[in-house]
């Protein structure tokens, strides 16, 4: 059975994204094998042998809460403890649950579609504790078909900051580092070039599954209903990327 689109391309997220942007996207899909950089995915106890375990529970637990407007200030803890946060006893929500309202009908919002900056500056103004990161993480678990998640390592590859780490420029994010070593991103140009982002990601969502080329999901993600079976979404390619770029850093965990 062939494959189907898992989403209609939006015109507004093409053109998002500059010319010279996308040929270095297109460069990027032409040269990346995505299965294999998704079949590579290492964080903590979430690899593909395993189903990914976290990931599905945390997915479950937030796209469930999200349709219900009912994100907890535990939800964004234990998302917290999962990417390794320092200093979670800093977070602090305004409103708990949060308003957050992503979902219409159990569809992605049209507004939350056509400007997905929206939904950055709503969890920023009712929290404190998290930053770019860590607010691209509750959305790429509560929208997985909309959203993916941005991190320091993303940016050091596909931003600015690490002349070393840097691999092709897709985004004018900028990773920093901190007197500890840590990088982190910086605030100039967020959350607009997280709209970029998300423009990017979604692009190369529907060249895959456009061309049939299929994601290989484990089965538990397509058993409890958040995936079909071959069919990429947003957050797939984004866990294909941060592989592509943990290994352009640190190279292949043999």
């Amino acid at each position: 059975m062939a494959l189907h689109r898992g989403r209609e391309t939006d015109q507004k997220e093409i053109t998002m994204i500059t010319e010279n942007t996308m040929k270095n996207v297109e460069k990027l899909i032409a040269t990346t094998s995505f299965q294999t950089f998704y079949r590579d995915y290492d964080w903590k106890n979430d690899q593909l042998t395993d189903g990914f375990r976290e990931i599905l529970h945390l997915e479950k637990s937030l796209t469930s809460a999200a349709k219900e407007q009912a994100i907890m200030k535990s939800h964004i803890l234990e998302i917290a403890r999962w990417g390794g946060l320092p200093n979670i006893g800093k977070i602090q929500c305004y409103n708990d649950p949060l308003i957050l309202p992503l979902y219409e009908d159990n569809e992605i919002s049209t507004a939350v579609k056509n400007d997905p900056t929206i939904a950055v500056r709503t969890i920023k103004q009712q929290t404190t504790g998290i930053g770019p990161t860590y607010i691209s993480k509750v959305l790429r678990f509560s929208a997985p078909a909309q959203f993916g998640a941005i991190d320091s390592r993303l940016v050091r590859v596909f931003g600015l900051g690490d002349t070393q780490s840097g691999k092709l420029e897709l985004l004018k994010l900028k990773a920093k580092q901190a007197a500890g070593g840590r990088w982190f991103i910086g605030p100039d140009n967020w959350p607009d070039e997280y709209g970029t982002w998300i423009a990017i990601l979604n692009h190369i969502t529907d060249v895959l599954n456009s061309s049939e080329i299929s994601c290989p999901h484990p089965e538990q993600f397509v058993a409890a209903g958040l995936r079909e079976k071959g069919i990429w979404l947003t957050a797939d390619v984004e866990m294909a990327l941060f592989s592509y770029a943990s290994q352009t850093i640190y190279g292949k965990r043999q």
